[in-house]
């Protein structure tokens, strides 16, 4: 096995940190299919160098650890996914290091499109979490849009 490579741990952390708010080494180690010890072993390095924080074995991104990201955030209905979806998928992660999509909800598909979705927003985020090239999908707000913006920052 190898250790991961710094963007790849930073990247990670960033994931899991907004998945859930719990990043750790055993759920950064399972994601990249990488022993626990050698995520260990990666994240004190990067402790090291100031790119994260390691306290009670839960990890956070420093101020420098987020820079090294290049975080693009795409949004959309992704009713029934097809190849101009993948296309502009693939297009948006060529334009940083991790991709973040925000699948809007059934509510927004109903007021934007004016019909009920073809299939439920679980769903759809489940499809979207699917795409090799997407990092992490999001289940988009039901308030203002502008909140997962701040929980992004791309």
């Amino acid at each position: 096995m190898r250790q991961p490579e710094t963007l790849e741990l930073l990247r990670e952390v960033y994931v899991e940190n907004l998945r859930d708010g719990r990043a750790s080494a055993s759920s950064i180690g399972a994601k990249l299919g990488v022993a626990p010890s050698l995520v260990r072993s990666a994240l004190l390095e990067a402790s090291a160098k100031h790119l994260i924080t390691l306290i009670k074995g839960q990890v956070g991104l420093t101020p420098t650890g987020r820079r090294r990201l290049k975080v693009v955030m795409v949004g959309g209905a992704f009713e029934i996914i097809h190849l101009g979806h993948i296309h502009a998928l693939s297009e948006a992660k060529q334009q940083g290091n991790t991709l973040i999509v925000v699948v809007a909800t059934d509510d927004s598909v109903q007021k934007n499109k004016g019909r009920t979705p073809v299939t439920s927003q679980a769903m759809r985020v489940t499809l979207v979490s699917s795409i090799r090239q997407v990092d992490l999908a999001l289940p988009g707000n039901k308030g203002s849009i502008y909140e997962i913006l701040v929980k992004i920052r791309p």
